[in-house]
C-alpha cells in the first residue's frame, strides 16, 4: 500500500531528528521510497503560549510502502516519536519529531485515533508544499478531483515545481558607426 507521511521537527538538531525518524521508520515493515525536499516553516501556536514555543519547524513528506494496517503504523509512529524524545504533555509544544499519516492510498479512514486523509491537510502549506514536490498531480481521496497542484495555487508559499536558467548572448554588428 502506498502511503504518505508528514514529518516535522522544531526542537534540537531538527535535520538530524528528521533523518533519524526516517531511518527508524525503515526498521519497521515500512519502506521509504521517496523523500521531499526539506522546508522551514513557522510554528503554529495557540494564543498565550510561552514565547519559547516560537521555534521554526523543518518539514518533509515521505512516500512509503507497507502492508501493515493504518493503526499498526500509527503505533510505530508513536514508538518512534517517544524514542526520539517527544513528550505529549502540551498540545503544540515544541517537539523533536512529529510524524503524521497524511494519506493512505485512496482510502478515507476515521477512527477514534486516526483520520486519513489528515484532517488539516488542505490548509497547511508546510504539509502541502513537500507533498507537491513529491507528487504534484496527486488526487486526495474525498476531494472534488482537485490535485495538489491545483491546491498549490492558493498557498502563500510553496516549492517551485519548475525552474530554469536562460543565458542569451546576442552577437551582431554595430550598424550605427
Amino acid at each position: 500500500m502506498g502511503i504518505y507521511l508528514g514529518l516535522g521537527s522544531n526542537l534540537g538538531d531538527r535535520r538530524s531528528n528528521l533523518s533519524r525518524a526516517l531511518t527508524q521508520l525503515e526498521t519497521k515493515e515500512l519502506r521509504v521510497t521517496r523523500v521531499s525536499p526539506v522546508i522551514e516553516s513557522a510554528a503554529q501556536l495557540p494564543e498565550n503560549c510561552p514565547a519559547e514555543w516560537d521555534q521554526p519547524f523543518l518539514n518533509l513528506a515521505a512516500e512509503c510502502e507497507t502492508e501493515a494496517a493504518p493503526e499498526t503504523v500509527r503505533s510505530w509512529i508513536g514508538e518512534i516519536e517517544q524514542g526520539l524524545g517527544r513528550v505529549d504533555n502540551l498540545h503544540w509544544a515544541p517537539r523533536p519529531i512529529d510524524i503524521d499519516i497524511l494519506l493512505w492510498g485512496e482510502a478515507e479512514l476515521t477512527t477514534k485515533t486516526l483520520t486519513v486523509p489528515h484532517a488539516r491537510l488542505r490548509e497547511r502549506d508546510f504539509v502541502l508544499a513537500p507533498l507537491i514536490a513529491l507528487e504534484p498531480r496527486l488526487i486526495v481521496p474525498g476531494t472534488a478531483r482537485a490535485s495538489l497542484l491545483d491546491w498549490s495555487r492558493k498557498l502563500p508559499t510553496h516549492i517551485p515545481l519548475w525552474m530554469g536558467i536562460l543565458n542569451v548572448n546576442i552577437k551582431g554588428t554595430n550598424e550605427n558607426k
